[in-house]
C-alpha cells in the first residue's frame, strides 16, 4: 500500500511539471532496491501496528505485545506519527 501512495504521489509531481506519468511497473523499476527495502519495512510496520490495535480491541494481550514490538522495530517514528497526528491531533 505504501509503495503505491509513492507511486501515485510520483505521478502527481510529474504531472504538475508537464512530464509524462509513469506506471506502476516502471515506476517500481525505477526505484532503487534500497528504497524498496525500505518502503516495504515501512508498510510491515503500518501493518503490524493495525494488527495490535485489532489484538488489543479483541482482548488478545499476547498478540498486541507482538505486533507492537514488531511494529516498533521496524519503524519507531510511525508509532510517534500517529500518536501525534491521530491522538494529540497537532498538525
Amino acid at each position: 500500500m505504501i509503495l503505491r501512495m509513492r507511486h501515485i504521489k510520483t505521478n502527481l509531481k510529474r504531472r504538475r511539471r508537464g512530464e509524462k506519468e509513469l506506471s506502476f511497473i516502471e515506476f517500481r523499476e525505477k526505484i532503487t532496491k534500497e528504497m524498496q527495502a525500505k518502503l516495504e519495512k515501512e508498510a510491515k510496520s503500518a501493518d503490524c501496528l493495525r494488527n495490535a490495535y485489532y489484538c488489543l480491541k479483541k482482548g488478545k494481550l499476547i498478540s498486541f505485545i507482538k505486533y507492537f514490538s514488531v511494529s516498533i522495530a521496524c519503524n519507531p517514528g510511525y508509532l510517534v506519527d500517529k500518536v501525534k497526528h491521530n491522538l494529540l491531533k497537532i498538525k
